[in-house]
């Protein structure tokens, strides 16, 4: 996965937003359980009260507090609260606290986060008077009253140390009810302090729950509009670096040369340039939207829990466990399985490329059935091995979800008992759930990212294989120029050649000229190594010894695009592209015009099925040239050579297909031209009539050169080339030719 970071490198912007996106939906979500906690524990339980501290409160209730505190915190009291008298009071403070109307408040005149520092004393305070009021906690246990003394009077008279050993009486009674227990209390003395004030407590409790719920509203919307906008970028990008990927696969394979392309089936490469590639897209998005969002999710809310309640994190410790496991589980199982089904897919589109290129021959023979068994038979291990894959996921989903129940089951009995001690606010309860189902759910997200990773590692594997190929034949570091003019001369120099991993020599110490104007012919048996020889000229092989020389200058030394900008060349296998003929013939120029096709079509004896067709030139040409014959694809590719105007010609076996009459008019029209044009041409023939008129014939025998000269020299003097001539020729002309 690291050799993806060479592109990824290249979209560093899109990244960073992505991350600052994802972290910014992460803290939205995370957000949430709190606000949804906060309705719960102060909206719903607490009537809409958020702090011990009231806005408003009593003069007399302010006293009985004033009587817990210590001297410094009566002072911040006194600083932060305000006596307001019915005359004095606006009458928007009337309105909030009605009882205003008729008697004076002490309404506090800071903000309640100056006093925050004092909320546990209000609420021992608060939690005290209550107790008292309400005879919760028994005041002879606490201290023994004179008669017709208040609990209040005594505490106001009592000195301090005394009062200290009281409050810490007090409070250690108090403590047993837990914390939450006692914010509850507090809570509830400023409810119904707000009560005797005539605040309207329905009205109180909406307005809370009313203002999280439009915060939870507006939370929500970022939350969605960053998810949307890290679809988009991530979407976006995947599609960048995909179509880098294909170009850069692409090109490598347009520069392998014939042995390092045989190193890899077509259809493999076809898989790898398309399916493989989309694998990758594929992961990218999800690598974006899924594992760099799940990590900071999961953190994120392991840290709002150690936060809320350090007490029950045991219970996502020992899930993330179980979950880890899992996906080590799975991703052991599934990992081989997706290189078996990747190989298996190339294996299938090998089958199907053959039955669809082979349809004629399969009909021909009526192999059909055996066709079918042997598509069928890969399909079936596909098959196999993918249900396999969706077997597993089919068991792991489950058991996640059953493990997410079971872990949310927990957490509520774990709580209970925590709320029931006062140690836990329901709210506590619920936010930790959600967190909890966070932290899990980002777990399973990067176990079923675990469906991906492998099948995307595979691919790229199978993608750098390509990428990573090296190139056997390049461009020299410091290359020369063909100096060709408007000749070429090409010089085989003792050239010998050797196809890699093999025993002996396919070509071996060969020398020859071809001179400008002249046509140099080559034939011999099946095997004999010619069409290997022409394919040494273009470099589509580099010779194992020896070397090609182009006026003077080795092949080697130059540039592909140099060397190859003065050849022509005509396969042994005609090929043409879909398109036009005249998009097939401006492979050879683009710049060339009309009159141009016309004088190659001419020469190429096509003229009679080209101009014969309502569209002529922008006739289409379907997908390898299935809509033309094999002889008119030979003469389209024999036109689109002469099109280019090379100095060198080289035709490999490229008259096979054409009758003897064709063959016979094209033969006498490219001899006019290589006069006119001095070309430099190289033919590769297996019909002796094709190539007698060469000025310089080649005889190959198991790559040796056996006889070279005209065909009237090589009927007198070389037996393999006598053989060759009188199983295609006729007596008399073998006897001419000896004359």
């Amino acid at each position: 996965m690291l050799k993806l970071t060479r592109y990824i490198k290249k979209h560093l912007f899109a990244f960073s937003m992505i991350v600052i996106l994802l972290f910014s939906q992460a803290q939205a979500d995370l957000a949430l359980p709190g606000y949804m906690s906060n309705i719960i524990s102060f909206g719903i339980q607490n009537n809409g009260i958020t702090s011990p501290v009231p806005d408003a409160i009593r003069p007399e209730q302010l006293e009985k507090i004033t009587l817990f505190l210590s001297q410094d915190e009566i002072l911040e009291v006194e600083k932060a609260y305000k006596l307001t008298i019915p005359a004095e009071a606006s009458d928007n403070q009337k309105a909030q606290f009605p009882l205003l109307e008729s008697e004076s408040l002490y309404i506090l005149d800071k903000e309640k986060e100056e006093l925050a520092k004092l909320s546990n004393s209000f609420i021992f305070a608060q939690t005290v008077i209550s107790s008292i009021d309400n005879d919760i906690i028994p005041i002879d246990s606490v201290v023994q009253l004179p008669p017709g003394v208040s609990f209040y009077q005594a505490i106001e008279a009592m000195p301090e140390a005394d009062k200290l050993n009281v409050f810490a009486n007090i409070k250690e009674q108090t403590d047993k009810l837990g914390k939450q227990m006692l914010q509850g209390v507090a809570f509830n003395y400023v409810s119904e302090e707000y009560m005797a004030i005539g605040i309207n407590m329905q009205k109180l409790q909406s307005s809370y729950i009313l203002g999280i719920g439009i915060k939870m509203l507006g939370i929500t919307l970022i939350s969605v509009a960053a998810a949307f906008l890290v679809g988009y970028f991530s979407s976006i990008t995947a599609a960048k670096i995909a179509r880098e990927i294909r170009l850069d696969v692409f090109t490598k394979i347009q520069n392998l040369n014939a042995a390092e392309y045989g190193d890899f089936s077509t259809a493999s490469l076809i898989t790898r340039t398309t399916n493989d590639i989309q694998q990758i897209q594929q992961f990218i998005v999800m690598f974006f939207r899924i594992i760099i969002f799940a990590p900071i999710m999961a953190i994120g809310a392991v840290l709002k829990v150690l936060q809320s309640n350090t007490q029950i994190t045991w219970v996502i410790a020992i899930t993330a466990i179980i979950i880890v496991g899992f996906m080590l589980a799975s991703f052991a199982l599934i990992v081989p399985r997706f290189s078996v089904i990747q190989r298996l897919i190339d294996k299938m589109n090998l089958v199907t490329r053959e039955s669809l290129t082979g349809v004629m021959v399969i009909r021909a023979f009526d192999t059909q059935m055996h066709q079918g068994e042997k598509f069928d038979a890969v399909n079936k291990e596909v098959v196999k091995n993918q249900l396999f894959v969706g077997k597993t996921f089919a068991v792991i989903r489950p058991l996640l979800e059953v493990l997410l129940n079971t872990t949310i089951l927990v957490i509520i009995w774990v709580s209970a008992k925590q709320i029931d001690l006062g140690q836990m606010r329901i709210g506590d309860m619920t936010a930790f759930i959600q967190y909890a189902m966070q932290i899990i759910m980002s777990f399973i997200m990067i176990s079923m990212m675990a469906v991906m990773i492998p099948r995307a590692q595979v691919a790229l594997k199978r993608i750098f294989e390509v990428l990573d190929k090296e190139i056997d034949i390049t461009d020299p570091d410091n290359p020369k120029m063909l100096k060709t003019g408007d000749t070429a001369e090409v010089f085989f120099d003792n050239v010998s050649f050797r196809y890699p991993n093999a025993e002996a020599d396919v070509i071996s110490n060969l020398s020859f000229t071809a001179k400008p104007g002249t046509t140099t012919a080559f034939i011999g048996s099946t095997g004999s190594g010619k069409s290997t020889l022409v394919n040494l000229i273009p470099r589509f092989y580099d010779v194992t010894s020896g070397a090609i020389k182009i006026n003077g200058v080795d092949i080697r030394d130059v540039t592909l695009h140099n060397l190859r900008e003065e050849i022509a060349f005509v396969p042994q296998s005609a090929n043409l592209f879909s398109g036009s003929i005249a998009s097939n013939l401006q492979m050879g120029r683009e710049d060339a015009n009309e009159e141009d096709m016309r004088q190659a079509i001419e020469i190429a004896q096509a003229s009679d099925f080209v101009y014969d067709r309502p569209q002529q030139l922008d006739s289409p040409i379907s997908q390898g040239g299935t809509n033309v014959s094999g002889g008119q694809k030979q003469r389209l590719s024999i036109a689109r050579a002469i099109m280019k105007k090379a100095n060198i010609l080289v035709f490999d076996d490229s008259f096979s297909a054409l009758d003897f009459k064709t063959d016979a008019k094209i033969r006498e029209q490219l001899d006019d031209y290589i006069k006119e044009n001095q070309a430099t041409v190289l033919i590769v023939g297996q019909r002796v009539s094709s190539i007698m008129d060469a000025d310089q014939i080649i005889v190959l025998d198991q790559g040796l050169a056996c006889g070279a000269g005209t065909h009237s020299e090589l009927m007198i003097t070389c037996p393999v080339y006598q053989e060759i001539a009188s199983s295609q020729l006729t007596e008399e002309e073998i006897e001419n030719a000896r004359k």
